[in-house]
């Protein structure tokens, strides 16, 4: 028998990728389960998340429903020999299973192929003489009935033959609309017409159609998990989830996340992106610890042979392990079956060290500020199906990045169960379209009971109209416009004024007036040209057109402020019990050096009476600060990491840390190794210097 929490106890996962076909008999000839498992214990994993299949389709194991590996003799004593030694040693097993991508099925079942609004499919599909795609995925997809029905199959001979405490179902997701039969079939008998073709996302057949994605994706998502429980109720499920800040065409919202046991997923943005991940699946998991994963190639698994150096590995681990959450090594078998030794002894000197914190994972995240990231708006509301821009995505992650620039206590909500923000200090809704109408009332309702929010851009107007008592009415300027500072505004924005006003360079939302509030900030807008009507006409026979947009300009490199305009662009207003502040340009979504500046003053403002934050530092902008609250134990954990992005991490000193602390401080201790460590205690907060940070620190503070 399984047992069902063995996750709650493992942080040093590892995953071998084996993509790996059959046509040339080397490939997998080497396959060695001994080594294998030897390498896993060299590295000190605790779970081994193994392939059974891959994208490639072919199955680890004698086969009836699917494709055996031709080369990869004997495969399943050989699969069923490495679980056995992993769990010889306590290791947990996890089982790897590939859905949608299937080249062997793609092949074998062309009615099954996922298809484009052409009717393409996406690996070499001939058509009318000529071959379309050319990609090395074969896709099928989870809308057909013979598709699914060999899913179960599958799980159902993996369940027959091997003993695993978890399993992995990758690219659980779309990569496109499917225009396909099966697709087309549903549609008419859930919707009736046809399924639309033109991404227009104010068209609500449109709309609905991507609904209906998400809602299909949750539906083939359930039905996998459902067989799997079916099978053995205290599997541990994990679906692919790193598209949760991927873009709509996945047509992943939380969908994914209320079918698995604990959320996980691999990443490759750097440890920025890393960051924010891991806040975000910290409140979207249905069970802690959730799973950071990251591959040990640099820059991805493109390129097998180029590996990340010992600190960025060390960064990855320690930053998952940092934010409580497990960490997953992703390496990449050879063709022939075998790896490399010295990879998993690097693995070992980071894993070795990793696990002398495992016993510290209690606790609480501190979330002064709630970032929501919408589920539902990762698209570019003006945008046509090929545009890659996601407009309130990016505001998310530049609120994030500014935070923890300014070492601000900060969380990342999905929009899934919103009543897990009203926990915040304060809501940050970074142009913030498309919230769920359960998120409109509990934000609503948060306000109304003394919660504060900031929120930018397009927000939902019913939202802005409840709270400030004016409605949004369409945009004001082009690609250029500006923030101008009124008196009561002036102190948030430093060395900007009403002469050399905040840029973005966006149109900003139209506000008619400041409704129940007082205004920050107005409007600029670059200097116009006058129109040429009544002045003498240049000779135009030179073929210049004289009235094109860029003809007449203020200054050739760019478009300062020239027209000052009344429309708010910054609004301070009170509901009920509750704060709020608007801006109608989303500018948390650029990086600029005075933007965090301003949003934290922002923030600062609206929280001036809560006391202040749980934590803060003097220290540079790359260093960031997590904290964990054991109540029971009045115990704080306070974690520092090193956040450059670098192959080798400089060393960051001279850094004061302070902790708002509920009583008198009785230690503090730096972690592992429990040492004391000096401390000053004023104004209700701790105060420690760290002298060195090279890759992370970890203190304890206890208090009576």
């Amino acid at each position: 028998m399984t047992d069902p929490t063995w996750y709650r106890r493992s942080y040093r996962r590892n995953l071998v990728d084996m993509h790996i076909e059959d046509w040339d008999p080397a490939f997998l000839s080497q396959f060695d389960p001994d080594k294998y498992f030897a390498l896993l214990q060299t590295a000190q994993v605790q779970s081994a998340m193994i392939y059974l299949q891959s994208h490639v389709g072919l199955c680890n194991w004698d086969t009836a429903s699917g494709h055996t590996h031709a080369t990869f003799t004997d495969c399943t004593r050989k699969m069923q020999r490495l679980f056995d030694l992993c769990h010889g040693a306590g290791m947990d097993v996890i089982a790897y299973y590939s859905l949608i991508y299937n080249n062997a099925a793609y092949v074998e079942h062309p009615d099954w192929r996922l298809r484009d609004i052409n009717g393409h499919s996406t690996r070499f599909d001939r058509g009318q003489g000529q071959y379309f795609g050319g990609s090395r995925y074969g896709l099928c997809c989870p809308n057909n009935p013979g598709y699914r029905d060999f899913v179960l199959a599958q799980l159902d001979e993996i369940f027959d033959r091997f003993v695993f405490e978890g399993i992995f179902l990758d690219m659980t997701f779309w990569t496109r609309v499917c225009y396909c039969d099966a697709c087309k079939a549903r549609w008419r008998k859930e919707h009736d017409g046809e399924l639309p073709t033109v991404c227009d996302w104010s068209d609500p057949e449109w709309r609905a159609l991507q609904f209906k994605r998400e809602e299909w994706m949750g539906d083939f998502c359930r039905m996998v998990t459902a067989k799997i429980k079916s099978r053995n109720p205290n599997c541990a499920v994990e679906h692919q989830y790193s598209t949760m800040m991927h873009n709509w065409r996945q047509g992943v919202n939380h969908n994914i996340a209320e079918n698995s046991d604990y959320c996980g997923g691999d990443f490759y943005g750097g440890i920025s992106q890393h960051s924010i991940a891991c806040k975000m699946y910290y409140n979207m998991t249905l069970n802690q610890p959730f799973e950071y994963m990251t591959s040990r190639c640099y820059p991805g698994l493109s390129e097998h042979t180029t590996t990340k150096t010992y600190d960025m590995l060390a960064q990855s681990v320690m930053a998952t392990l940092m934010h409580h959450g497990a960490a997953l090594l992703i390496d990449a078998i050879d063709p022939k079956g075998t790896l490399d030794p010295s990879i998993y002894e690097c693995y070992g000197k980071i894993y070795g060290e990793a696990r002398k914190y495992e016993k510290y994972m209690e606790g609480e995240m501190v979330q002064d500020v709630g970032v929501l990231f919408n589920l539902e708006a990762k698209y570019n509301p003006g945008g046509k199906i090929d545009d890659p821009a996601m407009p309130h995505p990016d505001a998310a992650v530049g609120a994030s990045r500014y935070l923890l620039r300014a070492h601000v206590p900060y969380g990342v909500y999905g929009n899934w169960r919103p009543e897990k923000m009203t926990a915040a200090k304060v809501l940050v809704l970074g142009d913030a379209y498309d919230l769920p109408a359960d998120v409109v009332k509990t934000v609503t309702d948060y306000v109304a009971g003394g919660g504060r929010v900031y929120m930018s851009g397009r927000v939902n107007p019913e939202l802005v109209e409840t709270l400030l008592g004016v409605r949004p009415d369409g945009v004001l300027g082009g690609g250029m416009t500006y923030m101008v500072p009124t008196a009561a505004g002036q102190p948030l924005f430093a060395d900007h004024n009403h002469d050399y006003p905040l840029a973005y360079k966006a149109p900003m939302v139209r506000l008619p007036n400041a409704g129940n509030g007082k205004v920050l900030a107005t409007i600029a807008l670059p200097y116009q040209a006058p129109a040429l009507a009544g002045e003498p006409k240049p000779d135009a026979s030179d073929g210049f057109d004289y009235a094109a947009p860029n003809a007449r300009f203020v200054s050739i490199h760019a478009n300062p402020p020239g027209v000052y305009v009344d429309n708010p662009s910054l609004v301070y207003a009170e509901y009920g019990k509750g704060r709020v502040v608007y801006s109608a340009a989303a500018f948390e979504a650029h990086d600029r050096p005075a933007n965090g500046a301003v949003l934290v003053k922002i923030l600062n403002m609206l929280t001036d009476d809560l006391g202040g934050w749980s934590f803060s530092a003097d220290a540079p902008a790359q260093v960031e600060i997590v904290q964990f609250t054991v109540a029971d134990k009045k115990r704080h954990y306070v974690n520092l990491i090193n956040s450059v992005d670098a192959f080798e991490l400089p060393t960051l000193g001279d850094i004061k840390v302070r902790v708002r602390v509920a009583g008198k401080v009785k230690q503090v201790l730096a972690l592992p190794e429990e040492k004391p460590v000096t401390f000053v205690e004023k104004d209700g907060c701790v105060e420690i210097a760290v002298d060195r940070l090279k890759i992370c620190r970890s203190f304890a503070i206890d208090w009576e």
